[in-house]
């Protein structure tokens, strides 16, 4: 209802300040705990994350981290080169760099929300930080990295925009190239109204489109065959090597794995 009288913002703003609220005193005690951290700003990280715990944007940032370290331990050498497409306040990448600190990786994060990229430019050293558009293409040359990763970024897209940063992943990725991107797959589809699970189980991308573009209220949900058999197939270079519903990388969003032939 509340998209459908574009009242979606108004009510996500009155969330907001209820949110600030509920989490000031809990918040207050863990930076006290964890005097010199440095933690987003509120406005950034509500927006990336709906969430304005510390604690879980510290620990939901190391278990996402390890998650993704596990998928990609073996392409880790000197001189590696590992970019976060949408990396938002830096929850994952500012603790994947203390993962792989010491191992001669190259760490990078990219974002279209220019506040979220000024902030981690400032506030997370040992990463090199850029801004894109909401469309392609990245700020990079074309085979520039080795291992491509985002969590959560498919899942506020058009149709369109998928194929199109597909793509665009696929022209910034080396041959023989990682790429993990999660989507919101059968564990998410509960979240459904019935017109839009028949067109899930359909083999269809649902996608709500009541917010702006790339926004967390516009939602989209991914049935495996869309990606499979539509979603892939649009990138020729890009095999699957891995689906997995229940690594811990982005809550319960279903992870992919695909290699750049």
């Amino acid at each position: 209802m509340l998209r459908k009288f574009r009242l979606l913002e108004a009510a996500d703003e009155i969330r907001f300040w209820l949110t600030t609220a509920k989490n000031w005193p809990g918040n207050r005690r863990f930076a006290s705990l964890h005097p010199g951290a440095i933690f987003p700003p509120a406005r950034i990280a509500y927006d990336a994350y709906s969430n304005l715990k510390y604690d879980g944007y510290f620990a939901g940032g190391l278990l996402s981290a390890e998650a993704l370290v596990s998928l990609i331990k073996n392409e880790v050498k000197a001189g590696v080169r590992i970019l976060e497409w949408g990396c938002g306040p830096g929850r994952i990448i500012r603790q994947l760099e203390v993962l792989l600190r010491g191992s001669g990786a190259s760490l990078f994060g990219c974002d279209y929300n220019s506040t979220s990229i000024q902030w981690c430019s400032s506030a997370i050293p040992g990463v090199t930080f850029a801004l894109n558009g909401l469309q392609p293409p990245l700020p990079f040359a074309a085979e520039f990295f080795d291992v491509l990763y985002s969590s959560s970024v498919f899942t506020h897209l058009s149709e369109e925009m998928h194929y199109a940063w597909l793509k665009e992943n696929a022209r910034v990725l080396k041959q023989g190239g990682l790429l993990i991107f999660t989507t919101g797959g059968d564990r998410m589809a509960y979240k459904l109204l019935p017109r839009e699970l028949r067109q899930y189980e359909a083999g269809n991308l649902v996608v709500r489109n009541g917010g702006r573009e790339g926004k967390r209220n516009y939602s989209a949900f991914h049935s495996p065959a869309f990606v499979e058999q539509k979603l892939l197939p649009s990138c020729a270079s890009l095999r699957l090597v891995k689906h997995d519903t229940q690594l811990p990388f982005a809550g319960i969003q279903d992870v992919w794995v695909v290699r750049k032939s």
